[in-house]
């Protein structure tokens, strides 16, 4: 990356640190869009290696829209998040492109946008899976961790059942590359799955003998 960008990239970590992670959102949403603004005046006038400049761009953009939506500005931050992944896109990085659409995703999912949350992450999942660095194998295992998450809080539907596998799934993934927050993450997830799998069983074991009785 040329020393402009990094520059850039440079002041979205400072203001990550100074603004984002101390609550002043509206500070941080700020910085974020003096940077966007630079980055595309290099774009335009052609400073740097186009490629970059739209990498650095994505990652502005969902710094952007993550402080949106800690605002609570959802609409404007659903716009942003277009944005990103469009420049991720120009960037030519398969990884930032998925990781963009991915991300995006969560994002939709988290505010009860299922079916559009869902088929980003799905798009993502396929993004992924057309190479095979450390980055790629992560973006499939956590794939398999958010449908397991989102089927223990009953947002799809699923039965235990179906919920162990997608853990197991991520465990085979990303343990042979030590991604040890994902293993974690998964076996608590296949934990969760279990109990409600004993619950259920419990449950219709009781209902069994209500009926008899």
């Amino acid at each position: 990356m040329s020393d402009k960008l990094l520059s850039l990239e440079k002041r979205l970590e400072e203001s990550l640190i100074l603004y984002e992670q101390t609550g002043k959102y509206d500070m941080a949403l700020e910085q974020y869009k003096q940077v966007e603004t630079d980055v595309c005046k290099m774009i335009e006038h052609k400073m740097v290696p186009t490629n970059e400049a739209y990498k650095l761009l994505a990652q502005c953009y969902l710094r952007q829209a993550g402080m949106l939506r800690q605002l609570g500005r959802i609409e404007e931050a659903n716009v942003i998040n277009k944005k990103e992944i469009e420049s991720a896109r120009l960037s030519d990085s398969t990884i930032a492109y998925a990781q963009s659409l991915f991300s995006t995703g969560i994002n939709l999912l988290s505010n009860r946008q299922m079916e559009e949350g869902l088929s980003l992450l799905n798009e993502a999942k396929k993004s992924f899976e057309d190479g095979d660095t450390y980055d790629h194998k992560q973006g499939v295992g956590w794939y398999w961790i958010i449908l397991a998450d989102l089927g223990n809080k009953g947002l799809i539907k699923v039965d235990p059942d179906e919920i162990i596998k997608y853990a197991n799934h991520a465990i085979e993934i990303l343990t042979p590359i030590q991604n040890l927050p994902g293993i974690s993450r998964a076996n608590e997830a296949s934990s969760i799955a279990y109990k409600n799998k004993e619950d259920d069983e419990k449950t219709r074991e009781e209902f069994k003998k209500f009926i008899q009785d």
